[in-house]
């Protein structure tokens, strides 16, 4: 075995050097204080607290954490343990906080603060430049002409509860997620408590627009009714018509709030429609059967799809105002219809089976010549990008991670994390030296039909099993039936006590072995003994109706030993609703309006043939060409090696405390402080002098570092050196 021979040898880090992990952070913040960024972050964000780090403290210390992409404050706190003089010279302030202020900080952000605040940075902070109106950002119909594609969706972050200890000897158990999350539905993730996220992103520079937290699943019509008021503000700030900025979204959302509230600001909209019902009218079983079906661009995963129009509805819709009840509001918006053929069974998504094909459904007010049915369905399924930048801000910045348990201070914290990501694509862009770029070149439109002979024929669905093995008539094969299909939604008060008791309960009943009812109490009883009240009765159909019982305790089913054979359900929420139908000459005496305190079904039908041509035009629709990753990623490629030192002169030596009289009046009375002297106390005064030295590996590339440090401003003496 040969010798070895080991020598270990030690070396100081320089003085005032930066690890290379914040190297890009720390330029960026440099780059912030020469937009001026910094100074209205002090005039904006300013903290109720007498001690503890202030708001430019706070906002540059989560500014670090997600430019460097460190995943959690423990990160933060190892990976800066041998700069931090250093990081707190370029930050401004006098000392670099532990991870204990910074959380009692955040937990000081008040709810309208925290929403001002992160509609400011996320909308006006970085004001709109060249990039966000070249022509490689919009969307281009089939007459070449501009339109602005803005996304809103909302995400469910999931909590697992862990389980707690409870005994006399240990102390109460409480838990920190008790303010952040609550129970919810939460999909296909896992965990019992979640708070839900809405954000606003440009479609097509990927530039974040807003964001808004809020436990549980949120509340779902205040946000959608923030999230357009986002696009209108972003359509006045691009100069764009309001009219070719469209709001795409998924079907959570749609809904007539949502529609009515873009109608309001004047904009237009595309996503998918629920009401499938609309799919078993004459008229549109017809246009299903003789189509013309058009095949969709197909992008290379998922089903092959084709599209046909339905031509324009009118809706009638009830505003969401309970006050203005009685008003009544039609919306003209165009259908379209989507199939694609489903081979291994039913699969996942949305849409309705019929047969081997399913079905989908999408509302608009996008005009038909600018964007016709293949076009419009291929723009809809564009918003995946969306959910692909999702994906990589929680690669790239940890935003998966909760900063603070207090619901306004995590949600400042991610509207910081998402302003980095804006910042990082406008500063890729100055790197890159970016330039207008001229509109595009659109091929011609060819459309590809589908021959008359490959249609494939829409099949209804067979009917459902009853549960003594027989099939049962379904409601939506009597529908088709009727001339004028309807649904009506009828309370408990309108019907007697007197005619419920009057049914053959026993024959009802027969198929549901130990359910019984009980007269006296007007209530149903599960084989579990538990009482379900009468909801109320909805009538399907002109010969039948379904009467509605749900269970009356709320904790029931989560407890119950039978619930295993009677759902398939695991929300921590779930009911059990049951579903009597009979026929309707059962019950005498219907109303025939519908009760002035719920909301109606939403109409539709045909609207005449429009004047105006439906001709399509020439040219291929165009989606944005802009790759923002690619812009993204200069700024940190760009200080790949590069070192940089932050260096100052040693702050005097104070040998005693200052004397009684040269305090203030403020500070011997232990007053209340101003904003000023608390920034005082926290930063470092405009005279500091700094010095920056950036060191490159190789030759020094001075176009580079012009654009990555900034040029001094008269107000601060920071100089720097190459």
């Amino acid at each position: 075995m040969s010798a070895r021979r080991v020598c270990v040898t030690t070396s100081r880090r320089a003085s005032g050097e930066i690890a290379e992990v914040f190297t890009t952070a720390a330029a960026g913040w440099l780059r912030l204080d020469e937009l001026g960024i910094v100074e209205q972050v002090r005039q904006r964000l300013r903290l109720e607290r007498k001690d503890g780090c202030c708001g430019q403290e706070l906002f540059g210390l989560l500014f670090l954490l997600f430019m460097s992409g460190l995943a959690g404050q423990r990160a933060l706190q190892r990976a800066a343990a041998h700069c931090k003089k250093a990081l707190s010279d370029v930050l401004g302030a006098r000392t670099f906080r532990s991870q204990a202020s910074m959380s009692r900080a955040l937990r000081s952000v008040h709810s309208q603060q925290s929403r001002e605040f992160c509609d400011w940075l996320l909308g006006g902070a970085l004001p709109v430049g060249e990039l966000e109106r070249d022509s490689s950002a919009w969307h281009f119909d089939t007459f070449g002409e501009r339109w602005r594609m803005v996304d809103f969706d909302g995400r469910v972050h999931t909590i697992r509860k862990r389980a707690l200890p409870e005994s006399p000897e240990h102390p109460e158990a409480s838990r920190r997620s008790s303010e952040l999350a609550k129970p919810g539905y939460s999909g296909r993730k896992r965990g019992e408590v979640q708070y839900h996220q809405m954000v606003v992103q440009d479609a097509g520079t990927g530039r974040y627009l807003g964001v808004r937290l809020g436990p549980g699943n949120g509340d779902h019509r205040t946000d959608v009714q923030w999230a357009v008021e986002r696009i209108a503000e972003w359509a006045d700030a691009l100069d764009a018509p309001p009219r070719r900025v469209c709001a795409r979204f998924d079907g959570k959302a749609a809904g007539a709030p949502a529609l009515l509230d873009c109608e309001r600001a004047g904009i237009c909209f595309l996503t998918r429609w629920t009401a499938y019902d609309l799919l078993e009218e004459p008229e549109v079983r017809k246009v299903l059967e003789q189509g013309p079906w058009q095949v969709v661009e197909d992008s290379g995963s998922g089903p092959r799809r084709e599209a046909t129009a339905l031509g324009v509805r009118r809706f009638g819709l009830y505003p969401h105002d309970r006050q203005a009840h009685d008003e009544l509001r039609h919306l003209d918006a165009r259908l379209v219809v989507s199939r694609y053929r489903q081979e291994n069974g039913r699969g996942r998504g949305s849409g309705k089976q019929m047969g081997e094909l399913v079905y989908e459904l999408y509302i608009t007010t996008l005009p038909a010549p600018c964007w016709p049915a293949a076009e419009l369905v291929e723009l809809y399924y564009g918003r995946v990008v969306e959910e692909n930048r999702f994906g990589q801000t929680d690669c790239e910045q940890g935003r998966q991670r909760v900063v603070s348990w207090h619901l306004p201070g995590q949600q400042l914290a991610l509207a910081i994390s998402l302003f980095t990501w804006n910042l990082r694509l406008r500063w890729g862009a100055d790197l890159v030296g970016w330039k207008p770029t001229p509109q595009p070149r659109q091929g011609l439109r060819r459309p590809r039909f589908v021959e008359p002979e490959a249609r494939p024929r829409a099949e209804p669905c067979p009917p459902p099993a009853s549960s003594s093995g027989e099939q049962r008539p379904r409601v939506k094969d009597q529908v088709l039936k009727d001339e004028k299909p309807y649904r009506r939604y009828i309370t408990r008060r309108a019907i007697s006590e007197e005619v419920m008791a009057a049914l053959d309960w026993p024959r009802l009943l027969e198929g549901r072995p130990g359910w019984r009812w009980n007269a006296d109490d007007q209530e149903l009883s599960c084989p579990a003994g538990e009482p379900m009240h009468w909801q109320g009765t909805r009538q399907e159909a002109s010969h039948s109706i379904a009467l509605i019982f749900r269970v009356r305790r709320r904790a029931a089913c989560q407890i119950c030993s039978l619930k295993a054979g009677c759902t398939s359900s695991t929300a921590r929420s779930y009911r059990k609703d049951v579903w009597i139908t009979i026929a309707a000459s059962e019950l005498p005496g219907l109303p025939a309006q519908h009760p002035p305190n719920k909301f109606p079904p939403q109409r539709s039908f045909f609207l005449p043939a429009s004047k105006k041509s439906d001709q399509a035009g020439s040219r291929a629709a165009r989606a944005p060409t802009l790759v923002p990753s690619v812009l993204r990623k200069q700024p940190m490629l760009a200080l790949t090696g590069c070192r940089l030192t932050a260096t100052s002169p040693p702050a005097p030596l104070t040998t005693r405390a200052p004397s009684w009289s040269a305090l203030t009046a403020e500070q011997r009375q232990h007053r209340r402080q101003s904003y000023l002297a608390r920034e005082a106390r926290c930063l470092l005064p405009p005279d500091h002098q700094l010095d920056i030295n950036i060191h490159f590996p190789g030759p020094p590339r001075t176009s580079v570092l012009a654009k990555l440090l900034p040029r001094p401003r008269p107000d601060r003496n920071h100089r720097r050196t190459k």
